[in-house]
């Protein structure tokens, strides 16, 4: 094992090097540019590295990174036909491979597509219209179009999904190979959404041919005789880590059942994750930041033991801070809760602590170390500081009108803090 990790570094430092005396040392990028061409590498030795930068000098295409990413999934599954991706002279050819054999074991995948992964809502001799339950149904019922709901991984089907919207596919059974109408797609967005185009039932639509173009709702309806009835607002949930948007090859699986991520968690970005009493995957560790704010929180039962960025779990209704990650890369928010107590709080923040708007009286408990700003504002009940942190940036302390102004001499001639806000 030894000799592996040292293989590995000694790999590492070499691709690393190589990269750094041919492109950086010779101005052909900055630093900037070669520490972001770097994070679309996805090996650990960076052994793409040179092309990727070949290749963004050569077009800087705005799929670099995916491309990349792509061939490697592909690579380690046998699945490509240049085993060295030094072989391709231009990204377009690297591109033109790629995508070919995505679209080859997307059929495949297809192939496998159980029956109960996509609803049938009607059927004749003429037509066959489905509701794709899953990714893999929606490249099955999908194939052949120019459709996003059939590409990209599933990112533009979870899009649509988490977003309460139904997908309709049309498929022709005389001709489902017709480039226009063989196979059409409709999007039934829920009520509540903003978007210009409704039925006189005021459910949204969009509508597409299978090259994707935009087509009159009443126009397909006049194509296929379809009933209008059919395509009503129908959410399907999709499993909690695909709602999250969380990439499945960044989850490693672990004995206790918890998950790792290698990533950001945000259950912000799915608006359809409203209202959670506690989170339903547990974490043990993330590498990224975990934004669990705005979500009705009643516990942080199941948030990760250790968070390489921020920690955001403020507007929630906490009355805890017990399974409060133990430790953090970046800043902590734990605002607009219930808190009475900091017990259970992370002892060590590298960034702004936020614990304002709550019912603490006191600041026992909280962080001893905060490199930035410092927040114990609106806590109406607040009435002793001498637990705070002994230097941060600036210290916010507004809207206590339970606090002595002794307390705040205290502060003033014990914590060192750029400036002081008291009111």
């Amino acid at each position: 094992m030894i000799k592996l990790k040292t293989i590995l570094t000694e790999v590492l430092e070499e691709s690393l090097s190589s990269a750094r005396k041919k492109y950086l040392d010779t101005k052909l990028i900055d630093q900037a540019t070669f520490d972001k061409l770097k994070s679309f590498d996805p090996t650990p030795t960076f052994k793409y590295l040179e092309k990727i930068i070949e290749f963004y000098l050569e077009s800087n295409p705005p799929n670099l990174e995916q491309v990349f990413k792509d061939y490697h999934r592909l690579h380690t599954k046998n699945q490509v036909k240049t085993r060295d991706v030094n072989k391709f002279k231009t990204f377009s050819d690297m591109s033109a491979e790629v995508e070919s054999v995505n679209q080859t074991y997307s059929k495949k995948t297809a192939a496998k597509v159980k029956s109960k992964d996509a609803e049938v809502v009607f059927e004749n001799d003429k037509w066959l219209v489905i509701i794709p339950r899953t990714f893999e149904a929606s490249c099955k019922y999908g194939s052949g179009t120019k459709w996003c709901t059939t590409m990209d991984g599933g990112r533009h089907y979870r899009s649509y999904v988490n977003n309460g919207v139904t997908l309709y596919y049309i498929i022709s059974k005389e001709n489902p190979d017709d480039q226009e109408f063989g196979k059409m797609a409709v999007a039934v967005y829920p009520e509540n959404s903003n978007d210009e185009f409704t039925t006189e039932d005021d459910d949204i639509i969009e509508c597409f041919d299978a090259q994707d173009k935009p087509m009159d709702f009443y126009e397909i309806l006049d194509i296929t005789g379809l009933d209008e009835n059919l395509f009503k607002s129908n959410p399907y949930e999709l499993p909690f880590y695909e709602q999250l948007g969380l990439d499945e090859s960044k989850i490693t699986h672990n004995s206790d059942g918890s998950i790792d991520y290698d990533g950001n968690v945000n259950f912000n970005r799915n608006k359809r994750i409203q209202s959670i009493n506690k989170i339903p995957i547990k974490f043990r560790k993330v590498s990224g930041n975990f934004a669990c704010a705005d979500c009705d929180l009643f516990t942080l039962e199941n948030c990760p033991e250790e968070v390489g960025g921020f920690f955001d779990c403020s507007f929630n209704n906490l009355t805890t801070l017990k399974w409060c990650p133990k430790k953090i890369g970046g800043w902590f928010n734990c605002g607009k809760n219930r808190l009475t107590t900091l017990k259970g709080c992370v002892k060590e923040v590298k960034g702004n602590f936020h614990c304002h708007s709550n019912q603490l009286t006191s600041l026992e408990h909280g962080p001893k170390i905060v490199d930035g700003f410092f927040s114990c504002s609106d806590n109406p009940n607040l009435t002793s500081l001498r637990n705070c942190p002994r230097k941060v940036v600036d210290f916010h302390c507004v809207d206590t009108p339970k606090l002595p102004d002794s307390e705040k001499r205290w502060v003033e001639e014990n914590i060192e803090a750029r400036r002081f806000w008291w009111e």
